[in-house]
């Protein structure tokens, strides 16, 4: 459904060609380099399907970098295993659904997350409702397989409940 072979989260959502990735990179722009908000130092890198050319998409400023999955079928537990690979044990991986909207701004969200000290941190709406945001330290993911494919809801968050501190984290708004 995507023109142009651009990810659903790169579709123009107006006549001026702004995205919903646009609107995210916006909503962190403020807090981005602050020192002491929680994703002062963060990378931003977003995962889409296929390749595609990314030099008109995003905010260049915020140096997002754009990935592929490296098998074409490694679910979100092994997309995210593979994305840890290069991080710290204890750095946080924040994870949103592209087509997540939230009526606080993301950066409200982040600090909910991020005020939540635990290995996996999911997030839900004032309604109960699951929102698209959560966070997981990257040495959660290291029992992830490097190969074959992983759903990180089914099995991955599965497997770690047994041994890691998984909480849930209420928006104020829903």
């Amino acid at each position: 459904l995507a023109p142009l072979g651009l990810p659903p989260g790169l579709l123009p959502l107006d006549s001026a060609g702004t995205t919903n990735l646009d609107r995210q990179f916006e909503a962190v722009r403020p807090i981005q380099g602050t020192g002491d908000a929680p994703i002062s130092e963060s990378r931003f890198r977003v995962l889409v399907e296929k390749p595609f050319d990314s030099s008109t998409v995003g905010r260049p400023e915020l140096e997002p970098s754009f990935l592929t999955d490296k098998d074409r079928y490694r679910g979100t537990g092994g997309v995210l295993r593979d994305a840890a690979d290069e991080l710290d044990d204890d750095a946080r991986i924040l994870v949103m659904t592209g087509s997540e909207i939230f009526e606080d701004g993301l950066s409200a969200a982040i600090e909910t997350v991020a005020g939540v000290d635990a290995d996996v941190v999911l997030c839900r709406r004032a309604n109960f409702s699951p929102a698209g945001l959560w966070s997981i330290r990257a040495r959660c993911l290291r029992r992830v397989s490097g190969v074959g494919y992983a759903d990180f809801k089914e099995q991955v968050l599965a497997d770690l409940t047994d041994s890691r501190d998984i909480r849930v984290a209420t928006l104020a708004r829903s």
